[in-house]
């Protein structure tokens, strides 16, 4: 009897002990995010004095407005191949030519042609000199449309010939640009190739230029002229300074959205050292607003509802309604309502 009476006390007394420790486990879960993270502390600034930048920073990449690309024409042997990648061009370089051999014996022939052709006008010319003082109106006409087929037939030949000479020309292509040879399609000579297959692309790197494209809110902040900062993801350390050459009159083709086309020069950061190529991708950074020394808070600190503007000033946090100017991506420009040095508070 007594061991039953020991072993109830014991259960009761381990009921307690657990009871206790789940109150404790419960007190320390409400107390610890009190000591631990403590009610952050309202948040407040001065109103101050001081310049405001507005920027619109829009993407882009290096492209160049001298990029050619050459092809033949006609199809035939590529007999020649005057450069490779990597090469450097002179403008009006020849650069590659095509087997010219039956095209010279086609001019040949025309030239032939043209000559017997030349003697027959100027024998039917001859024979027919004196055509006008014949009395016979008939055989006058008659003569008359003879000399003037045969005036055709010679045009005919003069323009066969300058053809066949037009032809030889296009059987060799040369740069209209200086610059570097970035293609060469194919890359060696001694193949048939079709018209138009064959590709040597030239860019010249002293053309480059940075292309960004913004729609048309965007673009209504832009002009021509207008500084910019330039930062190219290749070099994120380095900054360059732009100017807007060119807006596109008409919106880009193949967009979702009305966007426009802005060319910014950077020629004034390009060098003889090419680093800057192609399609390199960065960042342009116009400024579109600048105020000097003007009242301003920080964004954060402005509110807003049905009546306007509103900022909470001084430690009862009076509710003041204020007028605001410029805004920047952080800051605000105080037009009327607040002092410089009053504490306005989040």
């Amino acid at each position: 009897m007594k061991l039953v009476k020991k072993l109830s006390k014991f259960i009761m007394s381990r009921k307690k002990l657990l009871l206790i420790a789940a109150g404790l486990i419960v007190l320390i879960l409400i107390v610890r995010p009190l000591i631990f993270h403590p009610k952050p502390a309202v948040e407040s600034i001065a109103v101050t004095r001081g310049s405001l930048k507005q920027e619109l920073t829009l993407s882009g990449k290096v492209e160049a407005s001298e990029h050619a690309t050459l092809q033949f024409a006609s199809g035939g042997l590529l007999s020649w191949l005057g450069v490779k990648e990597g090469d450097w061009v002179n403008k009006y370089q020849t650069v590659a030519s095509l087997d010219s051999r039956l095209a010279q014996n086609a001019l040949q022939k025309t030239l032939n042609i043209y000559q017997k052709t030349r003697l027959d006008f100027d024998q039917i010319t001859y024979d027919n000199r004196n055509y006008l003082e014949n009395p016979d109106q008939d055989f006058r006409n008659k003569t008359a449309r003879t000399l003037t087929k045969a005036q055709i037939d010679l045009n005919n030949s003069v323009l066969d010939v300058e053809s066949q000479n037009i032809g030889i020309s296009l059987a060799s292509i040369s740069t209209p640009i200086s610059g570097i040879v970035t293609k060469v399609n194919p890359p060696f000579a001694g193949v048939n190739i079709a018209p138009f297959q064959s590709a040597i692309e030239v860019v010249n790197p002293y053309s480059l230029y940075f292309e960004v494209t913004a729609d048309q809110t965007e673009v209504a902040q832009i002009t021509e002229g207008m500084k910019v900062k330039i930062v190219l993801d290749a070099f994120p350390q380095s900054e360059f300074e732009g100017s807007v050459e060119n807006m596109s009159f008409v919106p880009k083709e193949g967009e979702t959205s009305t966007t426009y086309k802005v060319e910014i020069d950077i020629s004034n950061f390009q060098t003889k050292n090419i680093i800057y190529r192609i399609d390199m991708t960065g960042d342009a950074t116009f400024v579109t607003g600048e105020k000097e020394n003007v009242l301003q808070i920080p964004l954060k600190f402005l509110k807003s509802d049905n009546k306007g503007n509103y900022v909470l000033v001084g430690k009862e946090k009076k509710k003041t309604y204020i007028e605001t100017g410029m805004e920047t991506d952080t800051d605000a420009e105080v037009t009327k309502g607040l002092s410089e040095g009053e504490v306005v508070y989040d």
